[in-house]
């Protein structure tokens, strides 16, 4: 049987918040969709959500700082749908991650901050360089980093993640490099503080007040994904001043307390 000739995304951490509506989002402008976080329930739902709505998806356990999880997920998708078009790298550890009492750098466990590195950079890494072989294969594809804006504007008590995140904006440039002459474009968007329905319910208004909704970065990462390296590759956009540059509005639009979108 022939292979379908819509292109395939590979969303990681699609299981909630940023990466479920990424993974839903482009399911909607009929991308097949690789599902995979640590969650297989909330991975299942993401994809049955997806079909429901007349799309296709995988859904699959991964853990993005394991090379045999990132292999096994990758040869996973090339076997359901036989490409790889798009890598949305989204899977990260927030500061949440860190109870309070450890969030100072004095304080941080070991454990602690290679696990962040981890999973936020060296998870990136792995499936970044599974992705950009299969692509460099095909002739293109796209990877898209999820960074934020605590890379270059640290908070107190972040320590871990702003330095992964840095991390990543640096591999994004670096990675554009080496790959671009097998045209595949490596971009980096830097969200703001964003919550889904579920975390928004369940925080201070003054913090919700402060909050994003993750349908905020869907439109330049449908952006990002039609990239080649000679349109734009190696660059680390702000997405919230993106969206204000291209008419999609901010947080009058995006952010929690204003009318929802639609």
């Amino acid at each position: 049987m022939a292979q379908s000739a819509k292109p395939v995304v590979f969303v990681t951490g699609a299981g909630r918040g940023i990466g479920k509506t990424l993974a839903m989002g482009f399911a909607h402008e009929g991308y097949r969709v690789g599902v995979g976080s640590t969650t297989v329930a909330r991975n299942e739902a993401v994809a049955a959500a997806i079909v429901a709505d007349g799309g296709e998806a995988l859904p699959f356990a991964l853990d993005v700082a394991d090379e045999r999880s990132v292999t096994a997920a990758v040869d996973g998708l090339l076997d359901r749908f036989g490409r790889i078009d798009v890598l949305i790298n989204n899977a990260a550890l927030k500061p949440g991650f860190v109870a309070q009492s450890e969030r100072l750098l004095k304080d941080l466990p070991l454990t602690t901050w290679e696990r962040v590195l981890g999973v936020n950079i060296t998870g990136a890494f792995l499936c970044a360089r599974a992705c950009a072989n299969v692509m460099m294969d095909q002739g293109g594809g796209s990877i898209i980093n999820v960074s934020t804006l605590s890379a270059v504007n640290p908070r107190e008590g972040e320590p871990a993640y702003a330095v992964s995140k840095a991390a990543l904006n640096m591999l994004t440039k670096v990675h554009a490099m080496e790959v671009g002459q097998h045209g595949v474009a490596v971009n980096d968007m830097a969200v703001g503080y964003t919550l889904d329905a579920e975390q928004a319910a369940a925080v201070a208004p003054e913090r919700r007040a402060r909050a994003m909704r993750p349908e905020a970065w869907l439109p330049l990462a449908l952006h990002l994904a039609h990239q080649t390296p000679a349109g734009m590759s190696g660059e680390v956009i702000d997405a919230m001043a993106w969206n204000a540059d291209n008419g999609h509005g901010g947080r009058e639009v995006w952010g929690w307390g204003s009318t929802p979108v639609g």
